[in-house]
């Protein structure tokens, strides 16, 4: 696979992956910017997530950041379902500020149990993902999001199944 270097300054500037060689079951795509600007504009990663049947946000536990997960929340298209990963201490341990600060879309993600607190590693705060293992809560955290999903697609019917 050959690697590009050049700064993209939008998401339209992103080029359309190669195509790949067989069948995809599940594609992962970390957009890098806001969903907003993501879906302003017109390319193939504002069709995705304009398409996609579940997405996964991120965010962490602060003020802010929280902040911008209800915005995007109240721009994502009604077709997707959104899974909440935030990383933090539990719901339970937030902030009263913090807690204060979720407005109604995320308090809907956590009646319906769609938003997962990812619990801070701080190895991973100071070096990223390394090639060494991800620690077991953070994996225990990411089987929580897989299992959310997981619940949410439709069971295939006995015809489906044939095939």
């Amino acid at each position: 696979m050959e690697h590009s270097h050049e700064i993209r300054l939008g998401a339209a500037e992103v080029p359309l992956p190669a195509s790949l060689d067989g069948p995809v079951g599940t594609t992962i795509v970390d957009v890098g910017w806001d969903p907003s600007h993501v879906l302003s504009i017109t390319s193939w990663l504002s069709s995705l997530l304009s398409t996609s049947r579940f997405v996964v946000l991120v965010a962490t536990v602060s003020v802010p950041s929280l902040r911008r997960l209800e915005n995007t929340l109240a721009v994502m298209p009604t077709t997707a379902t959104v899974v909440a990963a935030v990383v933090g201490p539990p719901l339970k341990r937030w902030p009263k500020p913090v807690m204060g600060s979720t407005g109604t879309l995320t308090h809907h993600l956590i009646d319906a149990n769609r938003l997962v607190t990812i619990p801070t590693v701080d190895s991973l705060r100071l070096a990223g993902v390394t090639p060494e293992p991800l620690p077991q809560p953070v994996l225990s955290a990411a089987a929580e999001v897989v299992r959310i999903v997981d619940q949410l697609l439709p069971t295939p019917t006995e015809a489906e199944k044939d095939v």
